[in-house]
């Protein structure tokens, strides 16, 4: 087992040295990540089944990937994923005009200025919305609050994609006020009762929120799109 141990330890050494820096949008800035396991890449594999369930827990094995991966422990936003991906990707691609093609993503986005789509208010029939783009710690833990609630039920999965909608909803709303009643929606462990609030919002109120998630992620996305790269997320 001794000699084990000591390959193993050499292996992740190399694991380390092959790290590569990724851009966070969100404060334009780089950090190094470590490639994916063999470990890693199985979970993904195990989940790919094309159920909606499965689909929402490949994203939050994503988000575990990310974070797990990182020289160091921070709060990682969702519009940091597609250009953390990428970089991962990069040593991997075998085409050198795909590789000029995603280095020049990578270029764009270290220099994306996306400050002003983290945050943003949104009002409406006396009703005020605090909206923020979520972390990706967030993003998994409301992720697992969707997952227990309705693994046990036999549910479509259009009923599953339409029940998602609304947690996805919360995951972008900070903070709620109407009249003198402020409500926060920071414990994400009461993402079940802030779905109720969702569910009694007017269409039209959840229509400004989803439109900002869209947004959002849009300032990254369009950047993928100038230069035919797919975006990394959807290839898992």
């Amino acid at each position: 087992m001794s000699n084990i141990d000591s390959v193993i330890q050499q292996l992740n050494t190399i694991s380390d040295s092959l790290a590569v820096d990724c851009p966070l949008v969100s404060t334009q800035s780089t950090l190094k990540f470590k490639p994916l396991s063999v470990t890693q890449q199985k979970q993904l594999i195990k989940n790919a089944t094309g159920q909606a369930l499965d689909t929402i827990k490949i994203s939050n094995i994503i988000n575990k990937i990310i974070i797990d991966n990182a020289e160091k422990p921070m709060q990682f936003n969702v519009i940091d994923k597609e250009g953390i991906l990428l970089a991962m990707k990069v040593q991997n691609v075998q085409s050198s005009e795909e590789q000029q093609l995603m280095h020049k993503v990578l270029q764009t986005l270290q220099t994306l200025d996306a400050a002003s789509s983290l945050t943003k208010t949104v009002q409406q029939h006396s009703i005020e919305l605090q909206l923020v783009s979520p972390s990706l710690q967030r993003d998994s833990a409301i992720n697992s609050e969707f997952i227990e609630q309705f693994k046990d039920k036999q549910l479509s999965n259009t009923d599953i994609i339409s029940q998602y909608y609304v947690y996805d909803i919360i995951k972008y709303i900070e903070s709620f006020k109407l009249g003198k009643d402020t409500i926060t929606f920071t414990e994400t462990s009461n993402a079940k009762d802030y779905a109720v609030i969702v569910h009694h919002l007017p269409a039209s109120l959840v229509g400004l929120v989803a439109d900002y998630a869209a947004e959002s992620k849009q300032i990254v996305n369009k950047v993928f799109q100038e230069h035919n790269v797919p975006l990394q997320s959807s290839a898992f």
